[in-house]
């Protein structure tokens, strides 16, 4: 699909709606990628970035971790 520079409607639509939450660790470098490379006309949007996520909630006392790191820290494993 992307290596044609194109995604399928129903997946842009989804990454450029702003209530559909995508989350993970450095998202929204993901959704900016995927924005470029599919030459979207719509900005993808609706990342949360889980590290900022828990550090705003003072589970890690950075966001400058990894998310092996931040499962380690949840499970305390």
């Amino acid at each position: 699909m992307l290596a044609r520079n194109e995604l399928p409607q129903q997946l842009t639509l989804l990454l450029s709606h702003p209530r559909v939450l995508k989350v993970g660790r450095l998202v929204n470098a993901d959704l900016g990628y995927l924005q470029r490379a599919s030459h979207s006309p719509y900005p993808f949007v609706g990342g949360l970035d889980l590290a900022k996520f828990a550090k705003d909630r003072h589970v890690v006392p950075n966001a400058q971790c990894s998310l092996s790191d931040l499962c380690a820290v949840l499970l305390k494993k």
